[in-house]
């Protein structure tokens, strides 16, 4: 999608999430004895088991800095609501005042041509 020369640095405050390798963390001793059919099946659920508990962590990770970002940008977007308010209702005012005082220099044009 981009190029390398598009891309800009990572300014997240974030750490990138990297897969550690997994291996099988049973003792040894207790696979003695045991065909080796077995033993690849007690070895697979041993990472299996170590990949889901990282990946349970990763995503309890994710959603709390979703939840981070979530907070500052409601809060952004409050801000950007007062902000964007203000202008309005200045704007509101400037041009009702505009239109007060054209209807004030209109009375007076007509005031005046009656006077004369």
């Amino acid at each position: 999608m981009f190029d390398d020369k598009d891309k800009k640095k990572d300014e997240s405050s974030y750490p990138p999430l990297e897969r550690p390798q997994f291996h099988s963390n049973i003792p040894p001793h207790l696979l003695q004895g045991v065909d080796d059919q077995t033993k690849y099946v007690i070895e697979s659920l041993s990472l299996i088991d170590q990949q889901n508990q990282w990946l349970i962590k990763a995503a309890i990770d994710t959603n709390e800095q979703v939840r981070h970002t979530n907070g500052r940008v409601k809060n952004l977007e409050k801000v950007r609501d007062k902000i964007t308010s203000f202008w309005v209702v200045l704007m509101g005012i400037i041009l009702s005042l505009s239109t007060i005082l054209g209807l004030i220099a209109l009375i007076i044009k007509m005031v005046k041509g009656v006077w004369n």
